[in-house]
C-alpha cells in the first residue's frame, strides 16, 4: 500500500471526500498522493519537480512548513491559497500558485 492508496483506503473508511483533504509532500513518492488531495502543498525544501505540481510551496521547510500550513488552514480553511474544483473534477496544470 502507498500513500495514494492508503489516503483512498482513509477517506473511504471515514465516509468523506477528497475534498475535505489537504496533503504535504516533498519527493516525487508524494505526488500520487499529492494529486488526490483537493489541496497539494510542497514544503519549500521540496524537489522543483514536486513543487511544479501542487497547488503552493510554503516558505518554510519541513517541520516548519507543516506548521506554516497548519496556520493558513486556521485562517481562512485555504480558500485563498487553494483553487476548489467540482467534486471528482483533478487539476491538471502545473504549479498552480507557488
Amino acid at each position: 500500500m502507498d500513500k495514494a492508496s492508503g489516503l483512498d483506503a482513509a477517506l473511504d473508511e471515514m465516509k468523506l471526500s477528497r475534498r475535505n483533504v489537504a496533503g504535504i509532500g516533498d519527493a516525487e513518492n508524494d505526488l500520487a498522493f499529492l494529486r488526490k488531495c483537493q489541496c497539494s502543498v510542497a514544503v519549500s525544501n521540496a524537489l522543483d519537480s514536486v513543487k511544479a505540481q501542487v497547488d503552493f510551496t510554503t516558505s518554510a521547510a519541513r517541520g516548519e512548513g507543516v506548521v506554516e500550513l497548519i496556520n493558513e488552514i486556521l485562517k481562512d480553511d485555504l480558500q485563498s491559497r487553494c483553487r476548489i474544483q467540482p467534486e471528482g473534477a483533478m487539476a491538471t496544470t502545473s504549479n498552480r500558485s507557488s
